[in-house]
């Protein structure tokens, strides 16, 4: 059964069903983080003691995000800090919880909001070049910020629209560039897109189901390999989709 989801899941299931199989249900063990990854971790870190307490963030992509979000506006109650638990995204003002239980198709969503506004969400995102940075058009079928607007939106019921926002930096230790992409989105936008992601929730079911019945990954769709080198040969394709049967 499927326990919860994410936008990362989500993503995963649309570039390939078989990989997302293989690496929640079949695989198990994470695979170690990347500089990159463990990169962005550290400025997320910095960035978030930075709204809590005001301490200076050391990574110089740290300072370069912080330019234009004053400290003092999380204590005031403007900007929000997210917690996140297990199974469910869970908004938090200070110790006050907003919006719990959020779920898509019927099932919990994780996930972490980095900033709460008055107006909408955004996002921290840390990247080679700003070049691979998100468009504005694109955050406007973004999984990942089309959830979080629709969380917003929900705590909101009186707004009409909200704004989604990626805050982006380069990974450099002397001089990195910074990016800030937002875009207003409205209602209706959401509910269409939050409708579409739904499907694909109820996919993943329907995907996972006849896994456990089969008990073979291989039998999974594999989408046309179409998503086979999204972002170089995944780990399932250097392994060759050789045959064999895994239990759960």
């Amino acid at each position: 059964m499927l326990k919860y989801v994410s936008a990362s899941q989500i993503k995963t299931f649309r570039r390939c069903p078989r990989l997302w199989v293989y690496e929640k249900f079949v695989r198990k063990t994470k695979t170690p983080s990347t500089k990159a990854q463990e990169f962005g971790t550290n400025v997320h870190e910095e960035l978030e003691e930075y709204l809590t307490t005001g301490a200076k963030p050391k990574l110089l992509s740290s300072q370069a995000l912080v330019t234009d979000l004053p400290y003092g506006l999380l204590t005031k109650g403007i900007l929000t800090e997210v917690a996140v638990s297990k199974y469910s995204l869970l908004m938090r003002p200070l110790s006050k919880v907003v919006l719990s239980n959020y779920t898509l198709a019927g099932y919990p969503v994780s996930g972490f909001i980095d900033v709460w506004t008055t107006t909408g969400v955004e996002d921290f995102k840390t990247t080679k070049d700003l070049r691979y940075s998100l468009k504005a058009e694109e955050l406007l079928t973004d999984v990942q910020m089309m959830i979080y607007a629709d969380v917003f939106l929900t705590a909101h019921p009186t707004l009409t629209e909200c704004t989604v926002t990626h805050r982006n930096v380069t990974r450099s230790l002397r001089s990195p560039k910074s990016r800030v992409v937002s875009v207003p989105v409205s209602r209706s936008h959401v509910a269409e897109q939050i409708e579409d992601i739904e499907h694909t929730v109820r996919k993943m079911a329907d995907t996972l189901s006849q896994y456990r019945e089969e008990r073979n990954v291989h039998l999974v769709d594999d989408n046309g390999r179409t998503g086979c080198y999204a972002y170089g040969p995944c780990y399932f394709l250097k392994r060759g989709f050789s045959s064999s049967r895994i239990n759960l």
